[in-house]
């Protein structure tokens, strides 16, 4: 499904981002030869051996076949150059699998130059083995050499498509990925809004083509200006709120195509509706919730409000929702769980709204799920236990120096105990144990008290639960900001941005 796709690849980008071996070989082998013409039969049934071994994750004996084929083919003068940088390629790719990055690179690099003798230095198959090579100098965290082999397969896919080739949307994602992996979120942010250009310039503006990219890009802004850094500087915080502001113009021009393409009551409104609300939802709380929060996630603040803050209120992040989970109640495909799920997420969005329906769209949800026995594991799922709704990921807390009780390897920490009540609301926190100063851990105390939760239910009525436990990570680091530049170029771009309306995207 498109929108799972879209929701896993942007979460993908906020993960923990680190290479394991099982993960470099599941993105590496999209970058296979796996078509190549071999003069003599017995090359072509081992290159056929060893895909096959490579696809069944007998990564050793594919490795042994290639290192036979590649010292055969070597000697053997009468096999084009552009086979052998193919079958060198392969080869660095099974090098890489195993461990053997140090010779993946040689061989990338002679695969390389041997293409580029065959042909030309502009050839788009020089691009399959510059990602490839890319992803192994990731995988080394040599980010120099890994942006430059991005960046060269970039060039190629201009010169041979123009500027805004669609080709080239793999390597705008690595960049991306790398970006945030460096701690580079603004040139990230960068990186996404040239995505939107190449989507624009390729489908158009108004084209239902672009729907997928506009509400990937929302979620992915969204998300981004979640996870902003503890920073005090005013310019983050202003950042972060433009960049709430960005998401929801993204969502809100894919839900102006998709009614103008397909209707109003059309399914494809759900996500967007979702991300909106979730989106709008987020924004307010985190406006509100006072300064004392920004020292602990960095994106609570207690500034001045952005103009679309102030125009901005629960009711419409309720409404966005309302009309999501109406447009499955009355879509005569849907089922018995997409039902439940649409009427799950409007509950979610009222008990963080603060809207005291909360419980009974639960229970309406408890009593659809009850009407199918086999519906107990999905049950036991959304309900069995409290669910974190608001924040969505509890980040690092960061201190500007080392608590003096403290050594610089020793793990800052709080261990905090509490209840979850049954509308939601967290009560009687208490401090197990801690290594952080007092005003810390009142802090952290204050934070916990302002979350939200999708309470227990039991026979369909929501209850306390006691005994929630929470492991806060705290860390030292003194950051500075560098906020302001880009939020000068997000100013611009917004202003450049095509109105929401219909009417006038396509202008």
């Amino acid at each position: 499904m498109i929108t799972r796709q879209i929701a896993l690849r942007c979460k993908l980008l906020f993960a923990c981002l680190a290479f394991c071996s099982q993960g470099l070989a599941d993105e590496i082998e999209a970058y296979l030869f796996t078509e190549i013409k071999f003069n003599q039969a017995n090359y072509l049934a081992n290159h056929e051996e060893f895909i096959n071994r490579l696809r069944n994750e007998e990564h050793a004996k594919a490795n042994a076949i290639m290192l036979n084929l590649v010292e055969n083919i070597r000697a053997d003068s009468t096999v084009s150059k552009m086979t052998f940088a193919k079958t060198l390629s392969n080869s660095a790719i099974s090098n890489a699998i195993v461990g053997n990055q140090a010779l993946a690179i040689s061989e990338f690099e002679s695969a390389i130059e041997l293409l580029i003798e065959a042909s030309d230095r502009y050839n788009t198959k020089l691009t399959k083995i510059l990602m490839a090579k890319s992803l192994v100098h990731r995988f080394e965290k040599d980010n120099t050499q890994a942006e430059n082999a991005l960046r060269r397969t970039q060039h190629i896919f201009h010169r041979q498509s123009g500027v805004y080739a669609e080709a080239q949307l793999p390597v705008v994602e690595a960049l991306t990925y790398m970006n945030l992996r460096r701690g580079k979120s603004m040139a990230a942010d960068r990186e996404q809004f040239f995505r939107l250009k190449i989507s624009e310039e390729v489908y158009g503006r108004n084209s239902k083509e672009i729907i997928p990219t506009l509400e990937s890009l929302g979620l992915y802004f969204a998300n981004r200006a979640s996870a902003i850094t503890a920073n005090r500087e005013v310019e983050s915080a202003i950042y972060r709120d433009k960049l709430f502001k960005v998401a929801i113009n993204f969502f809100e021009r894919a839900i102006a195509i998709i009614e103008d393409k397909y209707g109003t009551d059309d399914l494809r409104l759900i996500s967007v509706l979702h991300g909106i609300s979730k989106t709008r939802t987020i924004a307010i709380i985190k406006d509100k919730q006072g300064t004392n929060d920004l020292r602990l996630i960095g994106s609570l603040h207690g500034i001045s409000k952005t103009r679309f803050i102030q125009g901005s209120s629960f009711a419409t992040a309720r409404e966005s929702m309302e009309r999501a989970s109406q447009i499955i109640s009355d879509s005569p495909t849907t089922d018995i769980t997409d039902h439940v799920k649409s009427l799950i997420a409007l509950g979610d969005t009222y008990l963080i709204t603060q809207d005291a329906r909360s419980n009974s769209i639960y229970t309406q949800a408890w009593n659809l799920l009850d009407e199918v026995p086999e519906n107990q594991s999905i049950r036991d799922q959304f309900f069995g236990q409290p669910k974190l709704l608001y924040p969505d990921v509890l980040i690092e807390r960061i201190l500007t120096r080392q608590p003096s009780n403290t050594t610089p390897s020793e793990d800052l920490f709080v261990d905090l105990e509490y209840d979850v009540r049954q509308n939601g609301r967290v009560r009687n926190i208490q401090v197990i144990e801690s290594n952080v100063p007092n005003n810390e851990k009142k802090l952290l105390r204050n934070y916990v008290s302002k979350m939200r939760y999708r309470p227990r239910l039991v026979n369909g009525q929501a209850v306390t639960t006691e005994g929630i436990k929470l492991h806060q990570i705290f860390k030292v680091s003194v950051q500075s900001g560098a906020a302001k530049e880009l939020t000068e170029q997000l100013i611009q771009i917004e202003q450049e941005m095509p109105n929401k309306t219909p009417e006038n995207l396509s202008q």
